[in-house]
C-alpha cells in the first residue's frame, strides 16, 4: 500500500510499478544546454574529414577511408536527425511542459522514421568499428592474405551490408510506431487509450529489445577483446621488428620493410575505439539491467532511469562529435592532409580574386580595338547622314 492508500500495480514479475516522479532530473537540462555545441562541432568537423578523407589514393588507401568516411556520415546523420526531438524537448520546457500543438503534430508524424534512422546508424557505427578493427588486423597480422585478397570495392560492400542489416532488425520501429499513429495519434478526436499491440507484433517488438540489448552488449565486448588482439599483435610484431632488423636501416627503410602504410590509419581506429568504449559504458550497465528486469531478477528505481538517460544522450553526443579534435591530436597524416586543403582553398580563393581584379582592370582600361570601332562606326554614321541630304 502507499501512502494514498490505492495499491500499486504489478509488473510481469510481480514487482509493484512504481509511478515515475513528477519532477525533472537536473541532468536533463545537461542535454538540452550541450547539444547544440556538439551538433555545431559535429557538423564542421566531420565536414572536414570528409574533405580529408574523400581526397586520399585509391585501391587499398581508398578502402582504409571508407570505414572513416561511413562513420562520419553515420555521426552527422544522427546528430541532425536529433534535432527535431531536441526543438520538440525545448519547445515543451518553454511552455511548461507542453509543446506546440502545431509541433506536437510535425513532430508525430516523423518521430517513427526519425527514430528508426538513428537506431540504424548508431548501430552501423559501431559495427563498421568491428569491420575497420578485423581489417587493420588482417593487415597487421597476416599481411600476405591481406593484400592478396584485398580491393578498394570490398569495404563498400561491408559498409551496404552493415547498414542493410541495421535495416532489417530496427523495422519494427516503422511498423510498431506507425500503427500506433494511425490507430491513436491520428484520429481526431483521440481515442481514451491505445490499442494494444496484436500478438504477432508484440512478439516481433519484443524480439526487437532482446536483440538491441544483446547486440550493443556483443558489440561493445568485441570492439574490447578485438581491439585487444590488435594491440598485442602490434607490440609483438615491434618487439620482432626490433629484434630482426638490421640497427642500420633508416626509418624510412625500415617502414618500407615493415608495410607501414598498412599501419597509418590505427590512429584513427585507436581514437575511434576509446571514444566508443568510454560513451558506451553507461548504455552497456543499462542494456545490463534492462535483461535482468526482463528476466525478473533485478528491478532499478525510477529515479535511476531518469538519470541514466539523459546521460546517455550526452555521451552519445560526445560519441557523435569528437572524432574530428580526436584525429587532429593523434594523427600526423591528418593533420598534414588537413593543413594541405586549408592551402589548397587559399590558393584557389587568391587566385579567384587575382582574377577578379584583372577583369575589372580590364573592364576599365578602353582597348584599341575598341575605339576603332567606334571612331568607325561614327564616321559611317556621318556618311549616312551626307548621303540623305544629298
Amino acid at each position: 500500500m502507499n501512502s494514498t492508500g490505492r495499491s500499486l500495480a504489478m509488473d510481469a514479475c510481480g514487482w509493484p510499478i512504481v509511478p515515475p516522479s513528477s519532477s525533472i532530473a537536473a541532468i536533463r537540462y545537461l542535454d538540452l544546454i550541450t547539444y547544440p555545441f556538439f551538433l555545431l562541432l559535429a557538423t564542421v568537423g566531420n565536414f572536414f574529414n570528409l574533405a580529408v578523407l574523400c581526397k586520399r589514393d585509391k585501391g587499398r588507401s581508398r578502402s582504409k577511408s571508407t570505414y572513416i568516411i561511413a562513420i562520419a556520415i553515420a555521426d552527422l546523420t544522427f546528430m541532425w536527425i536529433s534535432i527535431f526531438t531536441y526543438i520538440h524537448n525545448y519547445n515543451g520546457d518553454l511552455n511548461d511542459g507542453v509543446p506546440d500543438p502545431w509541433l506536437t503534430d510535425f513532430y508525430n508524424q516523423i518521430a517513427g522514421a526519425a527514430m528508426f534512422i538513428q537506431e540504424v546508424v548508431a548501430f552501423a557505427s559501431a559495427w563498421m568499428i568491428i569491420a575497420f578493427t578485423a581489417e587493420r588486423f588482417l593487415a597487421i597480422r597476416w599481411p600476405m592474405i591481406y593484400h592478396r585478397t584485398s580491393h578498394g570495392k570490398r569495404s563498400i560492400h561491408v559498409v551496404l551490408i552493415i547498414f542493410l542489416l541495421a535495416c532489417v532488425i530496427a523495422a519494427v520501429r516503422l511498423v510498431d510506431y506507425y500503427r500506433y499513429y494511425a490507430l491513436f495519434l491520428a484520429p481526431s478526436p483521440r481515442p481514451p487509450r491505445p490499442p494494444p499491440r496484436p500478438t504477432w507484433l508484440l512478439q516481433w517488438y519484443t524480439a526487437y529489445l532482446w536483440i538491441q540489448a544483446s547486440v550493443q552488449i556483443g558489440t561493445f565486448l568485441i570492439i574490447l577483446i578485438l581491439n585487444l588482439w590488435l594491440l598485442r599483435t602490434i607490440l609483438e610484431q615491434r618487439r620482432f621488428r626490433k629484434e630482426t632488423l638490421q640497427p642500420s636501416l633508416s626509418a624510412e627503410e625500415q617502414a618500407k620493410r615493415t608495410g607501414r602504410s598498412d599501419w597509418s590509419t590505427l590512429p584513427m581506429l585507436g581514437v575511434c575505439v576509446l571514444l566508443y568504449l568510454i560513451t558506451q559504458i553507461p548504455e552497456l550497465i543499462d542494456n545490463a539491467v534492462f535483461l535482468l528486469e526482463k528476466g525478473c531478477v533485478y528491478q532499478s528505481s525510477s529515479e535511476l532511469k531518469a538519470v541514466v538517460k539523459p546521460l546517455t544522450n550526452v555521451l552519445a553526443n560526445i560519441n557523435f562529435s569528437l572524432n574530428f579534435l580526436l584525429y587532429c591530436g593523434v594523427d600526423g597524416q591528418f593533420r598534414q592532409k588537413l593543413g594541405g586543403l586549408f592551402r589548397s582553398w587559399k590558393s584557389t580563393s587568391e587566385l579567384r580574386t587575382g582574377t577578379s581584379r584583372v577583369g575589372k582592370l580590364l573592364a576599365v582600361i578602353p582597348s584599341h580595338g575598341t575605339k576603332s570601332t567606334t571612331s568607325g562606326g561614327s564616321s559611317s554614321s556621318k556618311e549616312c547622314t551626307v548621303n540623305k541630304k544629298l
